[in-house]
């Protein structure tokens, strides 16, 4: 977005202009084959033509955070004296309701009532086990779907029949 320039010179106008460019960014465009070939300006600007909606605020949320996080360990290890983004650049509206509250009995009992859930989880192995592995740990959904198989053992006696 602001050229190749060393990361000392980089200033909050550049972070504005990387933003702008975030915004505008249509999703998945490193793997559309309409973008193909395009220099990120370009795609940019195709992106405002279609007016492409914009990230989420939790997607918008996390590119903050790895940003300051990345220009905060260059702080740290004395390549730069001070990090171009400010607290007022890492605030976001999220425009979501996080309850952060866990299912009801009601509700966990509607979601795996064998009349539904198995014909839907029959479908693919993750549909069954994701959901299984998220209600016995509390992991997260975006936990369970990081796991491999082999991150996952049989404690001694579980599920046995």
């Amino acid at each position: 977005m602001v050229g190749d320039k060393p990361v000392g010179q980089v200033d909050r106008n550049d972070l504005r202009a990387f933003w702008d460019g975030v915004r505008w960014w249509p999703a998945n465009a490193t793997v559309k084959r309409e973008y193909q070939g395009l220099t990120v300006q370009n795609i940019i600007a195709k992106g405002k033509a279609a007016d492409v909606p914009a990230p989420a605020p939790n997607t918008m949320k996390k590119h903050r955070q790895r940003l300051s996080v990345f220009f905060n360990d260059l702080v740290e290890a004395g390549t730069l004296s001070k990090s171009p983004i400010t607290s007022k650049m890492l605030k976001v509206e999220s425009g979501e309701a996080e309850t952060g509250r866990p299912f009801t009995e009601a509700e966990l009992r509607r979601i795996f009532d064998p009349a539904t859930f198995l014909p839907w989880a029959k479908k693919s192995a993750h549909r069954f086990w994701g959901p299984i592995l998220g209600l016995y740990s509390g992991a997260r959904v975006t936990e369970v779907a990081q796991l491999y198989v082999a991150d996952i053992e049989q404690v001694a006696g579980c599920f046995d029949p």
